[in-house]
């Protein structure tokens, strides 16, 4: 029954972090924040930037050591981000939204 529990346990989780995650307005404005990167690093550097990445996703935890080398800040994000999104999942109550009947 403890595989159970667990199974239970990451279900009730994923299905908080996908209620989250596939909501339009969060969609929407995650194209609108690379704007912020465009008017701080300009269209250039910015479409380089992108180009860089996408050309080879498989080279993308390369490019991530390199970025955390490059930058504390982001470094300490992946750290914080996991942080909000615990608290966020913890202020998420049984019969919530879309997915309310799901309980724990």
């Amino acid at each position: 029954m403890h595989a159970v529990h667990r199974w239970a346990r990451w279900a009730r989780a994923s299905s908080s972090i996908m209620q989250m995650g596939y909501k339009v307005t969060t969609i929407l404005t995650q194209p609108l924040g690379f704007t912020q990167s465009i008017e701080l690093l300009g269209y250039y550097y910015a479409a380089e930037g992108l180009k860089r990445v996408y050309a080879n996703p498989l080279r993308m935890p390369e490019l991530l050591e390199e970025t955390f080398a490059r930058s504390s800040f982001m470094a300490n994000r992946i750290k914080s981000f996991d942080r909000e999104v615990r608290d966020i999942t913890k202020q998420l109550k049984p019969g919530m939204g879309r997915f309310g009947w799901v309980q724990a």
